[in-house]
């Protein structure tokens, strides 16, 4: 059996830390290597969930069986349904309270099959397997915790970038959501702040596009997209071509399932450009900019969600 666990100290309260690792629906949001999180089912603290998940170069789809213990802040494990490459996996997430902050830890315990060939790509024999499975488990529990303490400490963020998100509920199918917000070609009839979208790439899972909008104080600004679909729960984008303000913007949309319809989230991670910035808007705070910016960025998209929830129902 092969043992591993990772650990970090966060400076948050306990119940918040716990809180962010039980909310598995939100994994596709917190953690870089989740693509897909689902709740196949639930009764009192247990609970089923099937993860699609960066695995290094792959993805792995697999079912687990979770007992929650809110009260001693444990989540417990066990994959039901491994994935491809190993006999079982389980292991523990414990948030433990210190002096200043929490002690997050996650352990794994595991074991590959005996005959992998022919499972995952460049991996042969037992060896190779194991790592494998030590690389993946090593790269996503550190992106995972790390994720966490960023994100509760805001650490890393400096006065010129941030993370935000906004949602809403909608009475209908994924696969509605999806198609809407995946076919841009439709948004300039959709969505008053979109004037065009030029179509660079398309091939059904990928796309490349340059999109003009109505941006910051209502100017007119060009940027060029790159997205990829995970069909029906999430389209990932990044924007290698930006308006003047701004260095980075990534994100993406999350459409997860509810008892009525689903819920649509929009994602957001900016970084202002000083130089942009300043050209724009003189010597303006970079706090204030960046409100404007965020503000600018958030309205639109409420504005698609919005558009998209009065279209469907």
């Amino acid at each position: 059996m092969e043992v591993t666990m990772h650990a970090v100290e966060i400076n948050a309260d306990l119940e918040t830390v716990y809180d962010m690792c039980a909310n598995v629906l939100k994994w596709p949001e917190y953690f870089p290597p989740c693509k897909q999180a689902k709740i196949i089912s639930e009764k009192d603290n247990v609970q089923v969930i099937e993860i699609t998940a960066q695995s290094n170069e792959t993805e792995f789809t697999w079912q687990s069986e979770r007992i929650l213990y809110p009260g001693s802040y444990r989540i417990d494990f066990r994959q039901s349904r491994p994935g491809p490459l190993v006999k079982y996996m389980q292991g523990v997430w414990r948030a433990i309270k210190l002096n200043k902050g929490v002690l997050l830890t996650l352990e794994h315990a595991f074991e590959v099959k005996d005959s992998v060939e022919g499972l995952v790509e460049n991996v042969s024999n037992k060896e190779e397997a194991l790592r494998f499975m030590h690389r993946t488990i090593e790269n996503n529990s550190k992106q995972e915790l790390g994720s966490i303490k960023r994100i509760l400490e805001k650490a890393g963020l400096g006065e010129a970038e941030a993370i935000f998100s906004s949602g809403i509920e909608i009475k209908t199918t994924a696969g509605q959501v999806y198609n809407l917000l995946y076919n841009v070609q439709e948004w300039p009839k959709l969505l008053p702040h979109c004037q065009k979208i030029t179509m660079l790439y398309e091939d059904g899972r990928n796309q490349e596009f340059e999109m003009t909008v109505t941006g910051a104080q209502d100017k007119t600004e060009v940027m060029r997209s790159i997205r990829h679909g995970y069909a029906n729960n999430i389209i990932e984008y990044f924007q290698p071509s930006l308006p003047p303000a701004l260095q980075r913007h990534e994100g993406k949309w999350i459409i997860t399932g509810t008892e009525n319809g689903v819920h649509l989230e929009a994602w957001h991670s900016i970084t202002l450009l000083k130089e942009g910035v300043r050209k724009l808007w003189g010597e303006m705070e970079m706090e204030k900019a960046l409100k404007i910016v965020q503000q600018a960025i958030d309205r639109n998209s409420m504005t698609t969600m919005q558009t998209i929830k009065s279209y469907l129902e």
